[in-house]
């Protein structure tokens, strides 16, 4: 993890999920690291802070899932949340073309 990537965030019952940019990376005496979030609009990413409803965030490196099958993490890498909707989609496809028919 490097500073300026893309972070998705899954959300929880109190807070909805969004689309993040690392900003920081500071040391941390129990986890290493502590990692700093800034939510973005899209994947654009503007230096402008007059959007008051952007949120801060931080998290931890270990609560990062780099692969997005980790249903227990909420934080997703960019490239692990595209990999993972795009599989998605795939076995939506597959079952379209070859449905499961369940008999009565």
């Amino acid at each position: 993890m490097k500073k300026g990537d893309i972070i998705h965030y899954t959300g929880d019952m109190a807070n909805r999920s969004g689309i993040f940019k690392i900003t920081d990376i500071q040391p941390c005496k129990w986890y290493k690291q502590k990692i700093n979030l800034r939510e973005i609009r899209g994947l654009e990413f503007s230096d402008d802070d007059s959007d008051d409803d952007l949120r801060t965030i931080w998290c931890f490196p270990a609560e990062i899932s780099h692969t997005g099958k980790d249903r227990l993490k909420r934080f997703i890498t960019k490239e692990a949340y595209d990999q993972h909707r795009l599989d998605c989609i795939r076995a939506l496809q597959e079952n379209k073309k070859n449905p499961i028919v369940i008999e009565r």
